[in-house]
């Protein structure tokens, strides 16, 4: 057990506290024990929950936990206990994949049948949300409260569209083209926005793609590339462009040597050197997809058709770090609520789960925060919603691991820190 010094000024309690320096009387709770051992197979199930009892000591005092690592979790996270009553502190250890919970509508962004729920990115933090209509501010989620909450400036915003994109740069959202709805016309245009300034910056269009919506982008960690998307009227296109936000400029374009038929509505994703594109419309549908290098301005290689989900448009993709994951879309007249794993390194397709999905969708985001997918929005038939759900690829890897649930007890002007050690062993 880990334990700091309680510091004390002038407190003046029911119960007389031990000097500082005391080793038996530091923390304001007794541990039950703390030290815990977990074993389990490498995707789960999960081994049980186990159990830490804490005590109190002195008066009423007031405490939260905390864990380091996100395969563990204690509950309750908070709480108040008094001298001589107990709390269990329930940890759970997460190592199953799948479809772990939903996302909340309170307060979350307005949609209709003339309202689309719009596109977004992970700001590092939480997710933002753009509608596409410049009088209606953008929204946050944070998947670890499953809250809503803020609202982003209106002024400068982009003019109103649909089926624009979205991307995160490190400190910006980017969104770029879609269509405006009345004249229903393509663009080429639009804005970075700042959450820290909460201001949007126009961006420049000498040297960018042809208007077009449907289209896909990714971020290289410097660049933005665009590619493919429909000029309206079923007049796709297999181009791309490369934008420097750091310059305002367009840099280039991409090669059409090599590079897929012309497509939109399709999924695109980063590896950390390449895009990958896959899928999409024109205006049947595709389920095969192949590479991009920006360094080389090469198109190569080409995604196995062995297990690979079937061919659909209007979907979204990820990239985990190890593998991009697709879910969703549309192969024609239904919606999916299916999906895939794809690992560039061995060229195989694991399909994702169907237990806990969300309702079946297409044209909806999807977003990966470090850990765990969010896919959110979208239509479900004919009816745009703002539903979603949080899909967790994988869990802890094999071998052995650590983590640790931090205890902060405080009463009146004293503190004290104990911590949880949990060892946890992944069996293959």
């Amino acid at each position: 057990m880990k334990s700091t010094c309680l510091r004390i000024a002038a407190i003046a309690v029911a119960f007389a506290l031990p000097a500082c320096g005391d080793p038996l009387s530091q923390s304001l709770v007794t541990l039950s024990r703390s030290k815990l051992l977990f074993t389990g197979p490498e995707a789960g199930p999960s081994p049980a929950n186990q159990t830490v009892q804490i005590a109190g000591k002195f008066g009423m005092a007031t405490w939260t936990a905390t864990t380091d690592q996100p395969w563990l979790t204690v509950s309750p996270a908070s709480g108040t206990i008094r001298y001589g009553k107990n709390q269990d502190l329930t940890l759970h250890v997460e190592l199953a994949r799948g479809w772990v919970g939903s996302t909340s509508t309170v307060g979350a962004p307005f949609v209709d049948a003339n309202t689309i729920a719009g596109w977004g990115a992970w700001t590092g933090s939480a997710m933002l949300i753009w509608g596409g209509d410049p009088a209606v501010p953008g929204k946050y989620y944070d998947p670890v409260s499953d809250t809503w909450f803020g609202a982003t400036n209106t002024v400068g915003a982009p003019s109103q569209r649909s089926s624009h994109t979205a991307v995160w740069t490190g400190t910006e959202m980017i969104v770029w083209g879609g269509h405006s709805i009345t004249p229903f016309v393509a663009l080429n245009t639009g804005a970075r926005y700042n959450p820290a300034t909460d201001t949007w910056t126009p961006m420049s269009t000498v040297g960018a793609p042809s208007p077009r919506a449907g289209h896909r982008v990714v971020w290289t960690g410097t660049r933005m590339i665009v590619w493919g998307g429909d000029g309206l009227g079923y007049t796709y296109t297999n181009t791309g462009g490369i934008y420097d936000p750091v310059t305002d400029t367009w840099t280039g374009a991409t090669s059409t040597v090599n590079a897929p038929s012309p497509r939109g509505s399709h999924a695109a994703a980063w590896t950390g050197t390449h895009m990958i594109i896959w899928g999409g419309e024109n205006p049947g549908k595709f389920n095969d997809g192949k590479y991009y290098d920006p360094v080389t301005n090469t198109w190569s290689g080409s995604t196995t058709l062995v297990n690979a989900p079937s061919a659909r448009s209007h979907l979204q993709a990820i990239w985990t770090g190890q593998e991009m994951i697709l879910w969703g879309g549309s192969p024609g007249g239904v919606n999916l609520d299916t999906g895939a794993h794809y690992n560039p390194v061995t060229d195989s397709w694991v399909a994702t789960s169907l237990t806990g999905a969300p309702e079946a969708r297409s044209a909806h985001n999807m977003i990966w925060t470090g850990d765990t997918l969010i896919a959110w929005g979208g239509v479900n038939a004919t009816t745009w919603i703002n539903t979603g759900g949080l899909y967790k690829p994988f869990g802890p890897p094999q071998g052995a691991h650590t983590g640790h649930v931090t205890l902060t007890v405080t009463s009146g002007l004293a503190q004290s820190t104990d911590t949880i050690t949990v060892q946890l062993t992944v069996t293959p």
